[in-house]
């Protein structure tokens, strides 16, 4: 028997147990990890605050590139040596696609993909003694995070209707770590809803990993914006979408986009690449013109609207050439930040065994070319808000002036404020008055 599991017996008593979650990678994975948490909490578990020594600590892992695996084992190395006789267990993407890197390491105790969270907590309840609902009856509530109203440390509520992916990108593994496209139920939906809104939520991110894709695999079938119009029905101010692939962005999808009072200004699309022909390479189903026209469509009619965009640099084939093509393509539209990723081989992915490699010193170079185009364009966006009024839903004190508040606008654009008798959660109106290193500055109108 392992020291974490010895550690988690207490020689035969039942006595409280705590435990820490750890998270790597996108807004869905932070949303399965608190409903980890959640079922833990629910088995009576306590979660870890500072200066606690945990029982067990779970690693909620992301594998979208290389980097990212990395930084899971670097992570969980860092876990067991600081807490040698707790239970690590790794959890998530990673472990469903390539769970053996994990099974062999010395700093993991045990390893769930995400298809069996449900065992895992059963798992976990056997060593803690306690008894558990059904794995059947666990796996969906722990998909959809039944009972989920808010995140730990969030001032938004994250809601997530969605998971997995049925598309066939050639570079991706997220298919083959989340699974097919599925869907939440509606009635699932609208009872956390109804939770939120008697909370007192006051914006909720609508998220998946496949958003747009949401009601398809329903009998009878759903879609997106008749999802929008039922969250539109409940008092709750601000509607947060995640990110939408620009194949998803019809015109029914774009019409509720600026038609809805509720929704924010605010859009993030995986564009990936400005060239037709990496495009194709990429098995993405849309033409850079496609992309362009849509993104100026959307902002003409909101001229608010702040748009970020995923960048893939260095994709097998991607010559001087086809980067120029990306490079025009950006300078064609009215985007407002970039997320750039230089391209990481998959293993399991058929971009993996492609030809034609770019060497690893131009991809750096293309991605700081962008990142550098990135943080100008941003620097700009923001500046063009001085002097406005904008609506802030504060998230907390600011971590970098003392007694001043931070929160987000519509628009997702950081401000500061002093705090004055504001707590968090408080939806104020305010004049922009300057900015500071990638927030904006203002006071209370």
């Amino acid at each position: 028997m392992d020291p974490g599991t010895l550690a988690l017996r207490g020689e035969g008593k039942v006595e409280e147990k705590i435990f820490s979650i750890h998270v790597l990678g996108c807004k869905v994975n932070q949303h399965d990890a608190a409903s980890l948490s959640l079922a833990l909490e629910k088995l009576g578990l306590r979660r870890a605050k500072e200066g606690d020594s945990p029982h067990i600590i779970i690693v909620q892992t992301c594998t979208v590139t290389g980097e990212a695996e990395r930084q899971n084992l670097q992570l969980m190395r860092k876990l067991k040596m600081r807490n040698p006789q707790a239970l690590i267990i790794a959890s998530g993407c990673q472990v469903q696609a390539h769970g053996e890197i994990l099974e062999g390491s010395p700093w993991v105790d045990l390893a769930y993909p995400n298809c069996k969270r449900g065992e895992l907590i059963e798992h976990v309840a056997h060593l803690c003694q306690r008894s558990e609902a059904p794995i059947e009856l666990r796996e969906e509530e722990l998909l959809w995070g039944e009972g989920l109203v808010r995140l730990p440390g969030r001032t938004r509520a994250y809601l997530k209707v969605q998971d997995g992916c049925s598309g066939a990108c050639s570079y991706c593994i997220v298919p083959k770590a989340r699974g097919p496209s599925r869907s939440r139920p509606i009635e699932s939906i609208l009872r956390t809803l109804r939770a939120m809104e008697e909370s007192g939520t006051k914006e909720v991110v609508i998220t998946g990993v496949q958003l747009a894709a949401y009601g398809m695999d329903l009998d009878p079938p759903f879609s997106l914006p008749r999802l929008i119009e039922e969250i539109q029905s409940f008092s709750i101010p601000r509607i947060r979408l995640s990110s939408i692939e620009p194949h998803y962005l019809d015109k029914e999808v774009m019409d509720v986009i600026c038609s809805s009072s509720k929704i924010c200004h605010h859009i993030h699309i995986p564009i990936q690449s400005g060239s037709d022909q990496i495009l194709s390479s990429m098995k993405r189903p849309y033409t850079a013109r496609e992309c362009r026209e849509k993104i100026l469509w959307l902002k003409e009619r909101i001229p608010d609207l702040t748009i970020g965009a995923d960048i893939i640099v260095g994709f097998p084939g991607e010559s001087q050439k086809e980067f120029r093509k990306t490079l025009e393509f950006l300078e064609s539209i009215p985007w407002s930040y970039l997320h750039v990723f230089p391209f990481s081989p998959r293993p399991g992915t058929e971009a993996y065994t492609m030809e034609r490699k770019v060497d690893q010193g131009e991809i750096k170079r293309r991605a700081s070319l962008l990142r550098a185009m990135s943080r100008e364009r941003r620097s700009q966006w923001m500046e063009s808000f001085v002097g406005r009024e904008v609506e802030v839903l504060l998230e907390g004190p600011s971590k970098r002036i003392h007694g001043w508040m931070q929160g987000k606008t519509s628009n997702y654009l950081k401000v500061l404020i002093p705090q004055g008798k504001r707590r968090e959660g408080d939806m104020v109106r305010v004049r922009i008055e300057g900015g500071l290193d990638g927030e904006l500055l203002g006071r209370e109108v």
